[in-house]
């Protein structure tokens, strides 16, 4: 008996079943027919991957002409093939219908696991700002002080189930547009140089705020954990809108507008919820900088470099985006070598060698005594806070310091004295 009839064998049992319990058989038989042949336009396409990657033979991105696996220049436009490696994840990525925009999806989604699976005080739908620092959030004062690889893994790192599906959705959005224009190979790139851009500009506009006592410019710029895939997709916005407003055509021109009130809304709403506001701007001016640079149809016959350049972002970009992936968990080892790991390590040995007497200073906290606060704590603990970014994170420390002590004394019985300082908040 074939396939074939053995489905059919066991739909129409399944119909017969569903009749006897009052459900509508037609109804049930072409649901079913329906299910089978999705299945099987499945099962073709996964055989139809496998002889792509089981193939030989490759085809010139450039102009289409068939040529022999082991070629790396195309006989017909003599223009640079793929490597044999690179063609074999291409390969894979299609026998796993993985596009750089869903790798980059997978990636934010695995980030938010790890963080949430690893956390000390996250929630599925809230992830902890010490958490996320912990894995690679881009806290100025650590990333300063080595920490210079959190400047790529904030932008697969998010704080919250509405951040990131926010994230995910704008993502899904300009992803394949980009890769349209630009190619799938570039669109990793893109997204990494465009998020690495946007870091370096929160990571400065925050120092300059911190620098001039906040005002008008704090309000604009919060200081905080930056994270989030936002910064690379304002930058993924401004390189397709430098490419319509380059172009001069109908759809060229109906893109740039699209994308300039998408970038419009994003900063306006930014502003509301006072997000990081730097790396969204940051990104977008980055993205329209490249976008103007890197002409699809010209860039690549600028010179002999450029066109090496334009080959290789694919694996490059891709190198780059799975190194940022890799960093996440491997941030703890990273910071051991850093310097602010050491001092930030330095503040909460102390922290713990006297957490008996940090009285006074929780004392002064809950009186609303924030600097005299600071500074009894400093002494107690024998570490000294030079710079903003440090201070900022030796708040931080005092306000959990004063809440563990807090929990501790109530749960040592009712007649303890309870300290307030759980209530404050480290700017």
């Amino acid at each position: 008996m074939s396939g074939e009839e053995q489905s059919g064998g066991w739909t129409e049992r399944v119909v017969r079943l569903a009749a006897a319990l009052g459900a509508n058989p037609v109804r049930v038989r072409w649901k079913l027919q329906s299910l089978q042949e999705r299945l099987r336009a499945g099962r073709r396409r996964v055989g139809s991957r496998k002889e792509q990657l089981e193939y030989r033979h490759q085809i010139c991105p450039h102009c289409g002409a068939l040529q022999d696996g082991s070629a790396t220049v195309c006989l017909r436009c003599n223009q640079s093939l793929s490597s044999r490696p690179v063609r074999v994840v291409q390969q894979v990525g299609g026998l796993l219908g993985l596009t750089p925009t869903r790798l980059l999806m997978l990636l934010c989604v695995l980030g938010y696991a790890w963080v949430l699976a690893t956390g000390e005080s996250s929630s599925f739908f809230n992830l902890s700002g010490r958490d996320l620092v912990r894995w690679g959030g881009n806290a100025a004062w650590l990333t300063l002080d080595g920490g210079w690889w959190r400047l790529a893994t904030y932008m697969l790192l998010h704080g919250g189930i509405w951040h990131i599906g926010f994230n995910l959705y704008a993502l899904h959005i300009i992803g394949p547009l980009t890769e349209q224009i630009y190619g799938p190979r570039r669109l990793l790139l893109l997204f990494w140089v465009t998020g690495v851009l946007a870091g370096i500009t929160s990571l400065g506009v925050g120092i300059l705020a911190s620098l001039t006592g906040g005002g008008v410019l704090g309000w604009v710029f919060p200081q905080g954990v930056s994270i989030g895939a936002s910064g690379s997709i304002m930058g993924l916005t401004g390189v397709m809108a430098a490419w319509g407003h380059r172009s001069r055509t109908t759809v060229g021109l109906q893109i740039r507008n699209v994308m300039l009130r998408w970038a419009l809304y994003t900063l306006i709403f930014g502003l509301l919820i006072r997000a990081d506001n730097g790396a969204h701007f940051g990104g977008f001016v980055a993205g329209g900088l490249l976008g103007l640079l890197l002409d699809p149809q010209r860039f690549p016959a600028r010179s002999p470099l450029a066109r090496r350049l334009w080959d290789h972002a694919g694996p490059l970009g891709l190198a780059l985006v799975l190194a940022t992936a890799l960093a996440i968990p491997a941030t703890p080892w990273l910071t051991s070598v850093g310097g602010a790991t050491a001092w930030l390590r330095e503040v909460q040995v102390g922290r713990a060698r006297v957490a008996e007497r940090v009285v006074p200073a929780c004392t002064l906290l809950e009186e609303g005594k924030l600097e005299q606060s600071l500074a009894v704590f400093a002494r107690t603990i024998g570490v000294e806070a030079r710079t903003p970014e440090q201070q900022v994170a030796l708040v931080g420390e005092l306000v959990e310091a004063c809440d563990a002590f807090r929990q501790r004394r109530a749960a040592s019985g009712p007649a303890s004295a309870p300290v307030g300082a759980a209530s404050a908040q480290a700017p």
